[in-house]
Formats: C-alpha cells, sequence, structure tokens
C-alpha cells in the first residue's frame, strides 16, 4: 500500500497553495475550509506559528509526535503505531477533552513479543494482518478500519463513536469495515460494546458534541434521533438544517459547541433562529452546551424524558 499523508499535511497544502509565504488570518483559512480546529492541530504540530492579532505564517518545523513515533517505531521491533496517535495521524484527537496533555505514543506489537513500555510509550499486545498495517509518512501506523476498530473496543466510549463518526463522514471508514474487523475477535474483551457502538455509526454527524449529544440520548432509552434535519420553506428550499431532532414530534436538540455559540453574538442570533424555527415551521429546538452533555448528573436525560414524555431507563451515567 502506498504511503498515506496524515490530514495536516493535507491542510497545510492548502494554505501554502493559496498564501505561500505570506500570513494570513483565521477567517481567510476558514474560507479553505481550514477550522480553528484544523489550525489548532497545525500549530501542535509545528506546521503554522501564530503572531499577533490572529494572524499566522506557515512554519517548516517537523511534527514532535511524528518525530516521537519514529523513535517508537525504530527503537521497539514490529512495533506498529495505533489507537489514539494513528487516530490523530488520520485526523482525529481521541483524547477526552478533560485531558488535552501531550499524546502520548499508543503502538501494537505482535502477539508473543514483548511490550515495552515508558512514560511516553503505551506498548500493547495484538494480532496484526498484513491488511492492518500501512504507512504515515515513513512511519507504519493502523489502517484506517483497524484503528476505527481499536478505539471503538479500547477509548471511552463517546470519544470513540465521536471520532469513529468523523471517520466515517471522511470515507475512511464503513461500518461493513468495521464489522469484519471485529469479527475476527469474537467473545474478547469489549467487542461487543464495539459492535454496539457500530450500530450507531452516523457519518452525517458534523461534529463530537453532536455524536456525544446523539449517544447520551440513546443511552438513555430513546429513539434515536434523526441527524441532520432539513427545513424547508414553501418553495421547497432548505432554510435551516438542525443537528438532531424527530420530525413527527417536530422537536429538535443541537450541541452549542463553545467555538460558535458563546459570544453575545452568536448566543442572539441562535435565539433568533429558534425563534424564527418555532414560529415559521413549528419546529421547537433546544440548544445544550458542553458541559450539559459531558456533565455528570441526568439532567440532560430528564430533560429529554419530559419532552419525548418518556421516562429515561437509566439512573446512572456509564461515561
Amino acid at each position: 500500500m502506498p504511503p498515506t499523508h496524515p490530514p495536516t499535511l493535507v491542510w497545510r497544502r492548502q494554505l501554502e497553495t493559496c498564501f505561500g509565504a505570506d500570513p494570513f488570518t483565521s477567517g481567510a483559512a476558514l474560507t479553505l475550509g481550514i477550522t480553528y480546529s484544523r489550525l489548532n492541530r497545525l500549530l501542535a504540530s509545528g506546521l503554522l506559528a501564530r503572531g499577533r492579532h490572529g494572524v499566522y505564517r506557515l512554519h517548516e518545523m517537523p511534527s514532535l509526535l511524528m518525530a516521537r513515533a519514529q523513535e517508537a517505531t525504530t527503537r521497539i521491533p514490529g512495533a506498529v503505531i495505533a489507537r489514539r496517535t494513528s487516530a490523530w495521524f488520520l485526523g482525529e484527537d481521541a483524547r477526552p477533552p478533560a485531558e488535552k496533555t501531550e499524546l502520548p505514543i499508543d503502538c501494537l506489537v505482535p502477539r508473543g513479543r514483548i511490550p515495552s513500555r515508558s512514560n511516553d510509550i503505551n506498548c500493547y499486545q495484538s494480532d496484526l494482518a498484513p491488511e492492518d498495517i500501512t504507512r504515515i509518512g515513513t512511519v507504519p501506523c493502523t489502517t484506517p478500519a483497524r484503528t476505527a476498530a481499536d478505539l471503538l473496543r479500547w477509548s471511552p466510549p463517546h470519544m470513540a463513536l465521536a471520532c469513529v463518526d468523523q471517520m466515517a463522514r471522511s470515507g475512511s471508514v464503513t461500518p461493513t469495515e468495521l464489522t469484519d474487523v471485529l469479527a475476527r475477535w469474537p467473545g474478547e474483551r469489549n467487542v461487543r460494546r464495539a459492535r454496539r457502538l457500530v450500530s450507531f455509526l452516523d457519518p452525517r454527524s458534523e461534529s463530537y458534541g453532536e455524536s456525544w449529544l446523539r449517544l447520551r440520548i440513546i443511552d438513555a432509552g430513546f429513539p434515536a434521533p434523526e441527524t441532520q434535519i432539513p427545513v424547508l420553506d414553501d418553495h421547497g428550499r432548505v432554510v435551516y438544517r438542525l443537528d438532531l431532532g424527530w420530525r413527527r414530534l417536530r422537536l429538535a436538540i443541537e450541541y452549542d459547541g463553545e467555538e460558535f455559540h458563546t459570544s453575545p453574538r452568536q448566543v442572539a442570533a441562535d435565539l433568533r433562529r429558534r425563534e424564527d424555527l418555532r414560529v415559521r415551521f413549528g419546529w421547537e429546538v433546544i440548544g445544550v452546551g458542553r458541559g450539559e452533555v459531558l456533565g455528570p448528573s441526568l439532567a440532560l436525560e430528564r430533560g429529554v424524558g419530559e419532552l419525548l414524555s418518556l421516562e429515561p431507563l437509566i439512573r446512572r451515567r456509564s461515561w
């Protein structure tokens, strides 16, 4: 299989093609589809430098994480970069939001080999078929399908679903591929949980927050909501698109992420939009934030239950 390139390099190439060595703003990057989170990923990788007043410049410093991955696979015979580290190179951050420390190196070695352990390397024994391995740059890594299957088994459920939703959205994995990979480990640890998460996979999900919110609704025993519901005007044109909801009830729940829904101006725009949806189209739309979705209480489940006239089927959170 030919080498693939991490998304950070693809995004950098887009910026280089458009701006060359010239400085640019985050707004200019957004016009190319380079979001704030992607700019932060480029900064973290060392491929981008940020100056004053939100101005950025491309940077030639090599990725520290890539250098650490190269060192690990050179030092540990048969090691293949996997799990969260492979997900990062594939464009997804599998660390829970509260754990945004430096990403450790996750790697696998074939069964029968003694894993190497250190403070910044997590090494695990596992079966590794030739079709599980590709290369990102010069580093051996698990393929998108194997990476996704391992995330579904070993990462916290909400982070696993969020990452794999986005991988499915980009077309790098499909539910069928994941089902086939998981079929290799019948009865093994966390496989049942992984299969359950595959059944919830939705490539229409547009953010981690939407995936977290959807999983909380499903885990509570409520009917699975539809994602990205179009709201049409009398001429059949799409006026709005709703994150999650139930068409028959004209009820929607949206994830208000901190990036686009926290400033007074953004909050006011959200209120106007939801009032228009209520008055013109008959939709009741509720917005929830990260604290409500990732918080420890069951207030979200109780609130959704009241709206649906259903009782949550859980009494405590599993994640």
